[in-house]
């Protein structure tokens, strides 16, 4: 009868086993596909050509320039590399940032060059409906500020609001880019 209790519960162990090792694999997937997700949804409206202008303020009066943003993927799929290309009357100056996605903080990491330097900022992200505010803390002329991208992806169109708040309670926009879907050119 020893032999016999000791085979029953030899089986019942294969068939927890079994069935315990399907659930951990399960269970296994579903953490992983969490661990690696990659860039967010909203990110990809940065992919493409787009053609338009940009409008920076400069006391009361607004400047108008053309402007042109090509957004390719980065080859880590995780963001984004945006280049700008600014009409002056200088010429065409142009503009590169990364935007890359950090999966453990839900923020985005944006590096541009200055100075030759990659300068690294870290921006909090608030998405509602088709407008995603990315947020941080810096500084403009001299004083402290926190610092708004406004994101609003329209059919055909790109929107990119920057903004500034000095504590007050008020936002000021310095740029705003109206850009439409532009065919690339070969």
């Amino acid at each position: 009868m020893t032999l016999s209790l000791l085979t029953h519960n030899q089986m019942d162990m294969k068939f927890f086993n079994g069935r315990f090792s399907v659930l951990m694999l399960v269970m296994g997937c579903g953490f992983a596909s969490v661990s690696l997700a990659q860039t967010p949804d909203w990110m990809f409206a940065l992919e493409g050509t787009y053609v338009g202008r940009m409008e920076t303020m400069e006391g009361a009066l607004k400047a108008t320039t053309d402007v042109r943003l090509d957004g390719l993927r980065n080859g880590s799929e995780d963001g984004f590399v945006l280049q700008f290309a600014i009409s002056t009357e200088l010429g065409i100056r142009e503009r590169v940032e990364m935007w890359g996605w950090d999966k453990e903080l839900d923020q985005v990491l944006m590096t541009t060059l200055e100075d030759n330097k990659p300068l690294v900022s870290k921006w909090f992200v608030d998405q509602s409906g088709a407008q995603v505010v990315l947020s941080c803390g810096g500084s403009e002329a001299g004083r402290a500020v926190l610092i708004q991208w406004r994101i609003t992806r329209l059919p055909g169109q790109l929107r990119m609001d920057r903004l500034i708040n000095d504590g007050s309670g008020q936002w000021e926009l310095l740029d705003r880019y109206v850009l439409d879907e532009g065919e690339p050119e070969d």
